[in-house]
């Protein structure tokens, strides 16, 4: 039985609907107990801001959080480098994730640049239903290796028979638009009013599959 074996590229574009804030935190304390003690009053402290301006605390969902000794270095009298403790460090992550609205990501902004934890911001433009896009980008592959493959079997004087396989080697989707936008955190009476009216670029994908047909003689 002849087969024809064609790839197909999927592509897909779609405009970013909704806004991922990541916050990170850093404490260190000589003691352990005060190093947890004060890094969950910041996670406490974030909690209360963000459902100040309407957010519900369970929100707010962890990306990480790890405990570690910390030590610097130092010369002796001697001139001898050495390394001393400095304490436990509390390294912890959070995320908050909501619907794309500049006037709203500036609300949220002035709400954190209030802390007095000052924590490093990270922001990133996605969108809601990935599972969707996902789905579009397999569906038009499939129909381009079809459209490719018609074309070829029809240039060979042959038709397409049924289909054999279909080979799909799953690729990471990064759901994520390429713009970079990265405030700095400033005095809470001015955050808001300096989050620019921004348009991301549009969240973009690609997908291959390969697809085997049975080749029939017209």
């Amino acid at each position: 039985m002849a087969t024809i074996t064609v790839k197909g590229t999927g592509k897909n574009r779609q405009a970013a609907d909704q806004i991922e804030l990541g916050l990170d935190f850093k404490t260190v304390a000589l003691v352990y107990g005060e190093a947890l003690q004060q890094a969950t009053q910041k996670i406490e402290a974030v909690q209360e801001c963000l459902q100040g301006i309407g957010f519900q605390k369970n929100d707010i969902k962890t990306l990480n959080f790890d405990v570690s000794s910390t030590y610097e270095s130092y010369q002796t009298e001697q001139g001898n480098w050495q390394q001393r403790f400095v304490g436990y460090q509390v390294s912890q992550g959070v995320k908050l994730v909501f619907a794309f609205s500049p006037d709203r990501l500036g609300e949220v902004i002035a709400a954190v640049a209030a802390l007095k934890s000052q924590p490093e911001l990270a922001i990133a433009f996605t969108i809601a239903d990935e599972t969707a896009f996902k789905e579009d980008l397999l569906q038009a592959a499939v129909k381009e290796a079809k459209k490719n493959a018609v074309i070829l079997a029809t240039a060979a004087s042959c038709q397409l028979g049924a289909i054999q396989a279909i080979h799909y080697d799953w690729t990471d989707v990064h759901f994520h638009s390429e713009t970079n936008f990265a405030p700095r955190l400033m005095e809470a009476s001015a955050a808001k009013s300096a989050i620019p009216d921004i348009t991301p670029a549009d969240v973009k994908g690609q997908e291959t599959v390969t697809c085997i047909w049975e080749l029939v003689e017209k």
